[in-house]
């Protein structure tokens, strides 16, 4: 694969543990705040569930569900024409809590470009939303 494509990245660390920001993470209709503006799942959280989100500053995502490995991995795929983007949502346990990271690639005849063009924007965008959902963890934690 061509590094260019990716993966980018951005993480934030939490005092939270790995099942609450697993709860949370897993939970769309927690989502919104901060950074959030919308979020909403079509069912249950597993393989196959349409996520439809909206990031500030950003046009709406359609994410299906394709990977979910309780309580450290889920992954969602975009779809536009000549391009997909793959996200990787991943919880590591450390000392003080867990570093959550999202990692995005993008393929298809249109990956180096929107790479190029949106490289930069997704790594600010995912250091944003994992220190959201960390917040999110962290309160949820304390309750």
């Amino acid at each position: 694969m061509d590094e260019a494509n990716g993966p980018f990245g951005g993480s934030s660390q939490s005092s939270a543990s790995a099942d609450d920001v697993w709860a949370v993470w897993t939970n769309p209709a927690e989502w919104p705040g901060d950074v959030i503006v919308t979020a909403k799942i079509d069912g249950p959280f597993a393989v196959g569930a349409k996520i439809t989100m909206r990031v500030k500053g950003h046009p709406p995502l359609k994410l299906t569900v394709t990977r979910v490995e309780p309580p450290m991995l889920w992954t969602g795929v975009a779809r536009a024409p000549g391009l997909t983007e793959t996200i990787d949502h991943l919880i590591e346990p450390t000392d003080s809590g867990t570093l959550l990271t999202q990692r995005s690639v993008f393929t298809g005849p249109l990956a180096s470009i929107a790479a190029r063009i949106l490289g930069r924007t997704v790594r600010k965008t995912f250091e944003a939303t994992t220190a959201h959902f960390g917040r999110l963890a962290e309160r949820r934690a304390s309750h």
